[in-house]
């Protein structure tokens, strides 16, 4: 792109520049074609010979260096060579077409319009130049936020899993002791439900029917373990199944409820998942343990850092009248 517009600058410039020079110069009928000619030569000289002095510099004292340190040299050699270019122009001029002595009067009219078009020639070329250069910045500004946000993603993605884990793993525990065999069914619908988390885990966002399934999984695994003492009130319709969010939230949130809250046929416990305001709400009473089992602090948290890379949206969680209630909103599919 940059090669194409300094084509269109060559092509552009050298017949303005011309046409300029050939009205400045033209003077005597006999003489226009031996003007434009040398006028089209001069114009060449200038614009080539400033550009070939560019390249040449970007390689010697590249912009690496203090803009300042480089511009001072470029603006000198450029007018440098001007005044040699002018000169020997002009004497060309005066001996080969009027057969006329040298002026210094014409050579100073002459050496003030080629300095101004070489004082325009090196400020468009560094002025282009230093644009290109703010929006490489901006670009490679933006890249870096990209990768950092990505990284940042990438941790807590990474925290889930262990989460999940810490607690089934926990679970486990007390179940072997208690009842063995309902503790060897506990182990193969966790390895079913984990085999989904490893699929699940690695994407951004998942649809909502896919985050489901983890959760029906989930609650087979749950209602194995406490059988009347939970139940599960699902009111999620067809048409925003294929609306997405981080993957795992609900998973999440299911089970920070049944952690923390008492689960036990003499007080069942009821998890609701329901859809309002496009938003999924996942609410369940208050049932607080009088023991406090162990926790990675990473559940809430985590949900609302990985919304916040997605949406402006918060994840609200509130408590009312006795009710545990969090609702995340729900994301519509990006179109590729």
């Amino acid at each position: 792109m940059q090669a194409v517009k300094k084509q269109i600058l060559h092509v552009l410039g050298i017949p303005i520049i011309t046409l300029a020079l050939f009205v400045y110069e033209c003077s005597v009928p006999q003489h226009y074609l031996a003007e434009l000619l040398w006028c089209t030569a001069m114009s060449v000289s200038l614009w080539l010979g400033n550009g070939l002095l560019i390249r040449w510099l970007n390689r010697v004292v590249p912009w690496r260096q203090p803009a300042v340190y480089r511009v001072a040299i470029q603006l000198g050699i450029s007018l440098l060579l001007t005044v040699w270019l002018t000169y020997w122009a002009v004497r060309l001029l005066y001996a080969e077409v009027y057969s006329a002595h040298f002026s210094v009067l014409v050579f100073r009219q002459n050496l003030f319009v080629f300095l101004i078009i070489s004082l325009l020639y090196n400020a468009v070329y560094t002025g282009t130049h230093f644009f290109a250069q703010w929006r490489q910045s901006i670009v490679e500004a933006e890249e870096l936020k990209r990768e950092s946000l990505v990284s940042q993603l990438d941790a807590l993605k990474n925290q889930i899993n262990p989460h999940f884990l810490f607690n089934s793993i926990n679970t486990l525990i007390g179940l072997i002791d208690e009842d063995p065999r309902q503790a060897k069914e506990y182990g193969h619908r966790f390895a079913e439900i984990y085999r989904q988390l490893l699929v699940q885990g690695k994407k951004e966002l998942i649809t909502l029917r896919e985050e489901m399934e983890i959760v029906a999984l989930q609650q087979q695994l749950f209602q194995a373990r406490f059988g009347a003492g939970l139940a599960f009130c699902i009111q999620l319709p067809e048409e925003i199944q294929t609306q997405q969010l981080p993957p795992l939230t609900l998973q999440m949130l299911v089970e920070n409820a049944v952690k923390h809250n008492v689960v036990s046929e003499s007080r069942p416990l009821t998890i609701r998942l329901r859809y309002a305001d496009d938003r999924v709400w996942v609410t369940n009473p208050r049932q607080p343990k009088n023991v406090v089992e162990p926790s990675t602090q990473t559940g809430l948290e985590n949900i609302k850092n990985r919304y916040r890379f997605f949406t402006e949206q918060a994840v609200e969680v509130n408590e009312i009248d006795g009710e545990f209630r969090v609702s995340v909103p729900l994301l519509r599919p990006t179109v590729a």
